[in-house]
């Protein structure tokens, strides 16, 4: 879960990846 949020923070562009992964 941490990784995900990371993710976030690091480029709103991985958004679109986590919401894939969800």
């Amino acid at each position: 879960k941490q990784i995900i949020k990371v993710n976030i923070r690091i480029s709103d562009q991985g958004s679109s990846t986590i919401s894939r992964n969800l």
